[in-house]
């Protein structure tokens, strides 16, 4: 129950004030073309004051559909009835048209002082100068500012001004939020393809180790190096194998030679044996000893 009393209590919230909004549109637009009207028949009487706020209902398209050229034939009346806002206003036009020139110096001064004075036709004028930038630094903050000036001083065209600099605004703002959220966007991006560059890397790396690239020139030089080197070691395996075979021949005859002299050897070592022996025994050393001893004469 509660949810659907809140629910019915918004509902009439929301058809109360989108009917406020549409009564104070009707409304605003009913008082702007009384304005209209009551401005007009002045103009036509040829009050130049009235002329110059018709041409300005014209070009803001207050009260009546907006048209620049009606607009400029108003301001132009005005203006041949010597009226000093109308004078300003073509005189901002044509600077607009051929450009800001160092002629056009003393009126953008006298236009500062006027506006400082408070006439609301210089703050508009100022409002305008600022807005496309035209003898001064293009500021759709200071444009906002005197417009508003303007209309605080009584100038209700000011107003249309003042919500078409703010659409201005609103607009730049967004297109820098846009272009923001598109640098950081493109930052994310370039840190994601990095990143995945940088995981591909290693892997590459691997694959260039297990196997790397290689020319079908290179691959037949390789095999040629190859079979070089093979058949290196097939020589030099023949030439060990034919050495071996020279040794055990060399051997084999040594040991045939050594075989032969083993058997006469034994003779001639047992009659070195007995010499020996007999050198060093004690009748050696001993003169009288034997049977040769009766022969010499000093062993009688």
């Amino acid at each position: 129950m509660k949810i659907m009393k809140i629910q019915t209590v918004s509902f009439f919230i929301k058809c109360l004030s989108i009917l406020l909004v549409s009564v104070s549109t009707s409304f605003a637009t009913n008082y702007d073309i009384k304005v209209f009207e009551f401005q007009q028949k002045l103009a036509n009487g040829g009050d130049a004051q009235a002329q110059y706020r018709l041409a300005g209902m014209y070009e803001t398209g207050r009260g009546v559909a907006k048209d620049n050229s009606l607009a400029m034939t108003w301001y132009k009346k005005s203006s041949s009835n010597n009226n000093p806002a109308a004078n300003r206003y073509l005189k901002y036009i044509d600077i607009k048209k051929t450009g800001f020139k160092a002629s056009d110096k003393a009126w953008l001064k006298t236009v500062y002082t006027d506006a400082k004075n408070g006439d609301e036709s210089a703050l508009l004028i100022l409002g305008k100068l600022h807005e496309n930038g035209t003898g001064v630094k293009r500021s759709l903050k200071k444009s906002k500012r005197y417009f508003k000036l303007a209309f605080n001083r009584g100038d209700s065209d000011a107003e249309a001004h003042v919500n078409r600099v703010e659409r201005k605004i609103f607009a730049k703002k967004e297109k820098q939020k846009k272009k923001t959220q598109l640098v950081e966007l493109n930052k994310e991006e370039e840190k994601e393809i990095k990143q995945a560059k940088d995981k591909k890397q290693p892997q590459k790396k691997a694959a260039k180790t297990k196997a790397p690239k290689s020319t079908p020139n290179k691959q037949l030089a390789n095999n040629k190096s190859e079979l070089k080197r093979l058949e290196a070691e097939r020589n030099k395996i023949a030439r060990e194998r034919k050495e071996l075979e020279t040794m055990k021949k060399d051997m084999a005859e040594a040991k045939a030679v050594k075989a032969k002299t083993a058997d006469k050897e034994p003779v001639k070592n047992k009659t070195i044996a007995s010499n020996e022996a007999y050198e060093t025994s004690s009748h050696a050393n001993d003169m009288c000893s034997g049977k040769a001893a009766r022969f010499m004469s000093r062993c009688k």
